[in-house]
């Protein structure tokens, strides 16, 4: 999770318009972005979303086939 964290930092720093919002690492690598946390089932379970403030949430529930069914907050 710490490397997820460290990767998440990282791509806001060397990348303009992640200032905010979170950006998603799914099996090591930065997947994507998002201005808010929503639409969980866009996400395999197990991807992370992590806040410009380093806060995680994990896409849990769910399958392969129809994506997460929540966000929950991972706390450190």
């Amino acid at each position: 999770m710490i490397r997820a964290i460290e990767q998440a930092r990282a791509r806001r720093a060397n990348s303009t318009g992640y200032e905010y919002g979170f950006v998603v690492v799914f099996e090591g690598e930065v997947s994507g972005w998002m201005n808010w946390l929503r639409s969980p089932e866009h996400w395999m379970p197990g991807a992370l979303a992590i806040d410009a403030e380093g806060r995680v949430w994990e896409a849990r529930g769910g399958d392969e086939y129809h994506g997460a069914r929540r966000w929950e907050r991972i706390r450190l």
